[in-house]
């Protein structure tokens, strides 16, 4: 398959097919999942970076074939260190319903912890290490 790979585990592959920077500001940005191994699409990561934060969302959809087999565990935390590592975002948040128990243990496995309800949203937030939790942090690109 084609496209700029954005992180790799032991397997799983995750990809941009684009040509943009996945962690650029602006829309949704869906990343591929893909078996390392056995080549075949598992579904799709989406990431969406806030224009005036250092902030990313993340969501994840997984084809049925591949639920329950710790893909998604796999390719948000690989996603979700990434950005808070590498890219070098203060936070990562992540919206799951508040009748979702299996996305809400899904973000608790990466490390994002219930913060706030919105709506009929549960509101879910890692924060990178060292990140003073009542400052303003800058974007990875310093602005």
């Amino acid at each position: 398959m084609t496209g700029r790979v954005v992180v790799t585990t032991t397997r799983l592959v995750v990809r941009h097919l684009a040509d943009d920077d996945p962690f650029a500001p602006g829309p949704w940005r869906d990343l591929a999942v893909e078996h390392r191994f056995e080549l075949r699409s598992l579904g799709s990561l989406g990431v969406r970076v806030e224009p005036e934060e250092p902030t990313v969302e993340v969501r994840v959809v997984l084809d049925e074939p591949a639920r329950g087999q710790g893909y998604a565990t796999e390719a948000l935390m690989a996603v979700v260190d990434h950005a808070l590592g590498e890219r070098g975002f203060a936070r990562v948040v992540a919206f799951a319903p508040s009748a979702d128990e299996r996305t809400q243990h899904l973000l608790e496995r990466v490390g994002l912890r219930a913060v706030a309800a919105d709506g009929d949203d549960l509101v879910y937030l890692r924060r990178a290490p060292g990140t003073d939790t009542n400052a303003y942090a800058k974007m990875p690109d310093g602005s």
